[in-house]
């Protein structure tokens, strides 16, 4: 390749520059001292310089530039020593790159920062006409090493509106003072740099900026587009190439891409993207969205028109936001305010007609009441006719007696199924008003307790009734149990539960224990039978709401499957858990589990909600 004539060689230097006192400064030198005999300013130099300038120009990362433009700036412009150093972005301070030590290895100084009010001599530098500051004798060290007193030139690395750092250069071996050109050739080669250096931190700021949006972009599910309707060219950013399901680079054509949207939305699509190119109006819409992988979305799509200096409608762009994870939430949270307000419904409805419901039911129960009175009565009666008859009655009348007597038996009957019915009906009501106040345990109010006190006081009005089915009610409180803030009323509620389940389910001559205990997780409630059990498939559903054991339950009590439900609804509202474990005729074990500073639930519908499908 030819080397270039000295026109062509000033035209080139010319494109490296932006000071134009520096470069006029080197022009002025090469026409008035080039091709006389006495010349200075050799021509080499200035080949040398455009070699350097082309072969820095190649690079493209910073840190690779700065440590070229020491190794090769020192070997081709002369200079013994060289050091190169970068201001920070607030200006604040000197950061080290690399540099030429008197032996001529090259340096890492990338570990060396200096605050720029300490290094003294940049105000010199800066406030010089060309920003070249030559000392003719000043201290030089190597590696904090004196080495004397010699020159120094520093030229600001300044690209025209900013300076970006400075370009050391000294010769302590030879002593040689600097030269007119050298200064110039080393002005030139600064501002070289400044205007490659400015560049790279330009396209480093880019490059960070473009990582940063298109981390924003993935964390907000939001991606950009642009549409250039002369050439009918889209453009998409990554996230847009995510959202819809495709490699990135893979853009289907404009007529494909309204097919990612379901049928019924297409026409509005179309509609406001041809609204946009004829008049220019901006579109804001969320529609549903089906991905290339089947992926069935809800997308925001907003659209802008941009006119020319003409006002001709020349461009599109806008932005597409994944409303998925919103849309879902958004219906979750409407499912679980549903979910409150029927709890709400139930527990209003309850507590308002739990008095009209008990009205009949007393009645009742004293209709019942009068009932067996006057059954008593008559049977007196009855007793008393044969007494006194004393067999002589006629066999008609005898036969008479004998169908009272039947009739009064059936009574009787009939109401004692009526009484229990009254009865599983009272029980069935508490049981569900126990349900709806456990829901709103966080509304209740609860004082601290000493739960062995409180669980004394139950086995005390147990021990009676266990006593008339022959079994024996065992207890074994832990020793200096920490007090615990619960609802007295429903938390004895979930004991005698516990203990009425045992008490059906535990045969003639056996034994309930009831124990209490701590350890790390907080306070432990215990209490065991060693009756008929519960099958292993029935063990994990024993805690729903109306959920029956049937061989255990139903042959023998015929309870409503609420009373598990209260006590796990009760439990779990109190921040503690509940668990069974049995085998079919060996008896069950049912643990409480409660912290030591329980709390209600953060949310008290759902819970209910999920114990129902556990």
């Amino acid at each position: 390749m030819p080397m270039p004539t000295e026109p062509d060689l000033l035209a080139q230097l010319r494109a490296h520059s932006r000071d134009q006192a520096a470069f006029a400064e080197l022009v002025r030198l090469f026409e008035t001292q080039t091709g006389s005999e006495t010349a200075c300013v050799p021509l080499e130099d200035f080949r040398k310089l455009l070699r350097l300038s082309q072969a820095l120009g190649a690079l493209s990362d910073l840190d690779a530039l700065c440590r070229e433009a020491v190794a090769q700036g020192a070997a081709q412009l002369g200079f013994e020593r060289l050091r190169l150093y970068l201001l920070n972005p607030q200006k604040a301070q000197l950061i080290g790159t690399y540099s030429i030590d008197r032996e001529g290895a090259l340096c890492d100084e990338r570990a060396f920062a200096q605050p720029l009010a300490q290094a003294t001599w940049h105000e010199a530098v800066d406030s010089a006409p060309e920003r070249v500051q030559v000392w003719a004798q000043t201290p030089l060290h190597d590696r904090d090493e004196p080495l004397g007193t010699g020159w120094r030139i520093a030229a600001a690395l300044h690209n025209g509106i900013d300076t970006l750092g400075y370009l050391l250069a000294d010769n302590p071996l030879s002593q040689c003072p600097p030269r007119p050109q050298e200064q110039a050739l080393l002005s030139l080669y600064s501002h070289f740099l400044a205007q490659r250096i400015a560049l790279l931190q330009t396209k480093a700021a880019l490059q960070r900026l473009q990582a940063l949006q298109q981390t924003s972009e993935r964390l907000a599910a939001i991606g950009t587009w642009e549409l250039d309707l002369e050439k009918q060219q889209p453009y998409w950013s990554e996230q847009v190439y995510h959202l819809h399901g495709v490699p990135v680079g893979q853009q289907p054509d404009l007529e494909s891409a309204i097919n990612f949207y379901p049928p019924e939305a297409r026409p509005r699509i179309a509609a406001v993207i041809q609204r946009a190119q004829q008049e220019g109006i901006g579109w804001d819409m969320e529609v549903p969205f089906v991905n290339a992988k089947g992926q069935r979305l809800w997308v925001r799509v907003v659209g802008m028109a941009q006119r020319d200096a003409d006002g001709v409608i020349r461009r599109l762009y806008g932005f597409f936001q994944d409303l998925t994870v919103q849309r879902q939430a958004q219906q979750q949270a409407l499912d679980l305010a549903m979910e409150r307000e029927k709890v709400r419904l139930l527990r209003d409805f309850l507590r308002d007609v739990s008095h009209d419901f008990r009205t009949p039911f007393t009645v009742q129960n004293n209709a019942l009441y009068l009932i067996n009175h006057y059954i008593q009565k008559l049977g007196e009666q009855l007793k008393a006719i044969e007494r006194y008859s004393a067999g002589r009655l006629p066999l008609q009348a005898q036969a008479t007696l004998n169908a009272c007597h039947e009739l009064l038996n059936q009574i009787v009957h009939q109401s004692e199924i009526l009484k229990s019915g009254t009865r599983r009906a009272v029980k069935l009501l508490d049981q569900l008003l126990d349900m709806a106040r456990a829901e709103n345990l966080s509304a209740l109010e609860r004082t601290p307790c000493d739960l062995n006190a409180l669980l004394a006081q139950i086995v005390e009005s147990y021990v009676p009734l266990m006593a008339d089915k022959a079994l024996q009610l065992v207890f074994k409180p832990a020793q200096a149990l920490p007090q615990i803030a619960v609802n007295a009323d429903l938390f004895s509620r979930a004991i005698h539960n516990l203990l009425d389940n045992a008490m059906q389910y535990t045969p003639s001559g056996g034994t309930v224990c009831l124990r209490t205990a701590q350890d790390d997780q907080g306070i432990l409630i215990e209490i065991e039978d060693n009756g008929v059990g519960i099958p292993a498939e029935d063990l994990p559903h024993i805690f729903k709401r109306f959920y029956r054991v049937d061989k255990a339950r139903a042959s023998q009590s015929g309870g409503s499957g609420l009373g598990l439900a209260i006590v796990k609804q009760v439990i779990e509202a109190h921040g503690g858990t509940v668990s069974a474990q049995s085998q079919v005729g060996s008896g069950a074990l049912f643990r409480l589990r409660l912290p030591l500073r329980a709390q209600a639930s953060a949310n008290i519908g759902s819970a209910s909600s999920e114990s129902e499908s556990r």
